[in-house]
């Protein structure tokens, strides 16, 4: 669904350094987004399409600019359904 490429564009990260970090946040981003839309089915929840692309982008940008300063995982949560609901409410 997203590919680490596509993760180290929108983070403009250009070294392999991350490599796994942003790896393990893409698989944390697609679970917590799926929570969001409460979706058990990962190709159900790829074909939401530029939605959920867009709401794992933001995940993994969020939790990789603070992966040294979170305080719980609950803000992440609160911060992808913010960012996945108004996704839908922008193409409604």
């Amino acid at each position: 669904m997203l590919t680490l490429e596509e993760a180290k564009n929108y983070l403009r990260v250009d070294y392999a350094d991350d490599d796994t970090l942003i790896t393990g946040l893409i698989a944390t981003a697609q679970k917590l987004c799926m929570d969001v839309a409460r979706m058990d089915d990962a190709d159900q929840f790829a074909a939401s399409g530029e939605n959920a692309h867009t709401a794992m982008l933001y995940t993994v940008a969020y939790l990789y600019e603070h992966q040294f300063y979170q305080e719980t995982l609950v803000v992440a949560h609160a911060v992808v359904e913010v960012a996945f609901v108004a996704q839908v409410h922008r193409f409604v």
